[in-house]
């Protein structure tokens, strides 16, 4: 089944300092979302996030401002909910 999601997008808060949140989303998604994960540092590079062997969400960065906002676009993805269920 091949499904496409449009325009879909999200906020959320925490309770936690607005740059330790900005670390931690571009420097350690593979400690909170997945166990496998890049860096990114700029607009423009992009994040592989990887689940199990098989899913994976490639996401270039398109915004960024330092301690206050991050804009992802998934450019590339492969879901599969088997390997999803391993992450962390």
């Amino acid at each position: 089944m091949n499904r496409e999601m449009e325009d879909y997008s999200t906020n959320f808060e925490v309770n936690a300092r607005p740059k330790d949140v900005y670390k931690a989303i571009i420097m350690e998604v593979d400690k909170w979302w997945t166990t496998s994960s890049n860096t990114v540092e700029k607009v423009g590079d992009k994040l592989t996030v990887r689940f199990g062997d098989a899913a994976f969400k490639v996401i270039v960065v398109s915004k960024m401002v330092p301690n206050e906002l991050i804009c992802w676009q998934v450019e590339e993805a492969n879901i599969n909910h088997e390997d999803i269920s391993k992450k962390r």
